[in-house]
């Protein structure tokens, strides 16, 4: 009998040590896992505010970073904003890639920062103080895609509580990887979501994560497949519409468009540094730029036919850009607009919240509340 007590003293004392360990363990990690983690794997080292995430892919480093924006304590270009919610305020969260996030390429090749249209949003929601009650974060990362958005959806901006997001994604989505390891797909199981999303809490799960990114022979070979094919497209944004009914969230799809073809091939930034549009192409997928908006139109396409299946409103800013293009890309770039066409982008995502009654009412504070509640 005594040595059977004796057993398990010793075996409660090895689970107590195990588990004082771990949780040892996972206190450091949280300290210096970020810095563990980067030095196996590597994001886009070309913008030094993007840092690797096990979860993620990648994602913005908070800091002043000059030349380029001011990423807040969060990790969004937006001013600091807390986690919790002001009392009585209505928060939107744009989701996007860098076409959200705002920047653009000018004469010379150097990139510019003044067509974040989320920024132009909130300017225009409390010009003459109409909405003043409007929050808008911008949560847009350079690169992102659909599945990188839902997997930020789920783990950073579900604990902001908003009311409002704008989802705009597609051009990523259906580039080549350069990094496939990096493509941060959920779990289609449920069960599997859920242990998923639950586990990625754990820094001893986001190590595990990175030693298995690091490893290149378990990964696709860079440049073979896309990051998100048609039907993965259609599985995020489903889900992204899904994951924001279930949380009391409204979702509106953007749509944007790519510099018409009418206005030919981007010109040269720097005559001195050529760019290679042959192998631009090739490392977008296409062999040229009719191919490139064709597979963009494809794309366009399926954001509205899920927008339709799922009852999500869209704000079809590709087809104001159609009528006068012109003024809102500049010659280098056929991706971004300029700020004229953040303005436009802007415009009309308040135009679609008006026109949907997702707004404070101007009249006061108490109204935002009332507005939410009787859009949902």
């Amino acid at each position: 009998m005594l040595k059977k007590w004796k057993r398990i003293v010793v075996l409660g004392l090895v689970l107590c040590g195990t588990s004082a360990g771990l949780a040892a363990g996972e206190v450091i990690l949280r300290l210096v896992g970020s810095r563990l983690w980067e030095r196996l794997v590597s994001a886009d080292l070309s913008y030094p505010w993007i840092g690797y995430h096990p979860i993620l892919g990648w994602v913005n480093r908070p800091g002043t970073w000059a030349p380029g924006p001011d990423i807040n304590s969060l990790g969004f270009r937006s001013r600091e904003t807390s986690l919790r919610k002001p009392d009585g305020s209505l928060r939107i969260v744009c989701l996007g890639d860098s076409r959200t996030f705002g920047l653009w390429t000018d004469q010379g090749g150097a990139f510019r920062y003044d067509n974040d249209y989320p920024a132009a949003l909130e300017q225009l929601l409390h010009e003459q103080g109409a909405h003043p009650a409007v929050e808008v974060i911008n949560a847009g990362v350079i690169g992102y895609t659909s599945a990188q958005g839902l997997a930020q959806l789920q783990t950073q901006l579900l604990p902001l509580h908003p009311d409002v997001i704008t989802v705009s994604f597609g051009f990523n989505d259906h580039s080549l990887a350069w990094n496939a390891a990096l493509g941060a797909r959920e779990p289609r199981n449920r069960f599997a979501r859920e242990l998923f999303y639950l586990a990625s809490r754990s820094y001893w799960f986001r190590l595990g994560k990175a030693a298995y990114d690091a490893l290149p022979s378990l990964h696709a070979t860079p440049f073979s497949e896309r990051w998100v094919d048609l039907d993965a497209y259609w599985y995020n944004l489903h889900r992204i519409a899904e994951v924001g009914s279930q949380h009391g969230i409204h979702v509106l799809f953007v749509s944007q468009a790519l510099r018409p073809i009418a206005l030919g091939e981007s010109a040269e930034p720097d005559p001195r540094h050529p760019v290679n549009k042959k192998g631009l192409y090739q490392v977008l997928g296409v062999r040229d730029l009719e191919g490139l908006h064709r597979l963009d139109r494809t794309y366009q396409d399926l954001l509205n036919q899920v927008a339709a299946q799922d009852g999500v409103p869209v704000a079809d800013a590709s087809a104001v850009f159609a009528e006068h293009p012109e003024s809102l890309f500049g010659p280098y770039d056929f991706v971004h607009c300029n700020p004229a066409g953040a303005r436009v982008i802007a415009e009309t995502i308040r135009h679609k919240l008006r026109e949907l009654g997702w707004l404070p009412s101007p009249e006061g504070v108490s109204g935002a509340s009332a507005a939410a509640a009787a859009g949902r």
